[in-house]
């Protein structure tokens, strides 16, 4: 027996399909927008690229579940070389599994849902998926490895990618935007090459 499908292509598995073509508008997931075959990017990752990574993937596995494993797997590579602690892998796939409840029961409820709900959901979309150990900060600070600068610039990066989102990384570095001049941070090798592709993508980034 067929599965059946909403109106906007999810099935019984909350995999996302075409309804009648493969247009743009066809393949576009409520909300969300397109479906995205990976996370990029040079800042930890916001709601918007983990539904859209999340949703490309389930497409193609068909497995919800382990779904869920791969893109937290995904995120977690952000976070890491952020170097910002984070909340068990468990528990981040149970905060992915939330939102994408949360998703499921707008997208079922299209027509009646409350357009505050509908809104506060899209408010939040570009803002980080916050998946932060509660004292991530403190392990920062406590961290024998690096310097009191390296620190001050995790820290700092951490703070920027909550808020506002300017700074991103390059290498094991971060750069920061300055108010209109970019700090671009020494790479780790110090050769010219490098260092003039990192700065090359701060200001491609940036711009």
């Amino acid at each position: 027996m067929e599965e059946s499908e909403s109106q906007s292509g999810e099935n019984a598995k909350g995999t996302v399909r075409p309804t009648s073509s493969t247009t743009h508008s066809a393949t576009e997931i409520y909300l969300v927008g397109q479906p995205a075959s990976s996370i990029r990017g040079s800042k930890l990752p916001t709601m918007r690229q983990v539904l859209k990574f999340f949703f490309h993937t389930v497409n193609e596995s068909g497995d919800r579940q382990e779904t869920f494993k791969e893109t937290v797997r995904n995120v977690l590579t952000f976070w890491n070389l952020a170097r910002i602690k984070t909340i068990s892998e468990r528990g981040c796939r149970e905060k992915l599994t939330r939102l994408w409840e949360h998703w499921r029961s707008l997208q079922k409820s299209r027509d009646r849902a409350a357009k505050d709900k509908v809104e506060n959901f899209k408010s939040q979309l570009d803002l980080l998926w916050d998946i932060g150990a509660p004292d991530a900060v403190e392990d920062i600070e406590k961290n024998r490895l690096l310097t009191p600068a390296d620190k001050q610039q995790d820290i700092a990066f951490y703070q920027d990618q909550r808020g506002e989102r300017k700074a991103f990384m390059s290498d094991n570095d971060k750069i920061f935007e300055e108010g209109k001049l970019l700090a671009v941070l020494p790479v780790k090798d110090g050769t010219g090459l490098t260092q003039a592709r990192a700065t090359a993508r701060a200001i491609e980034d940036w711009s």
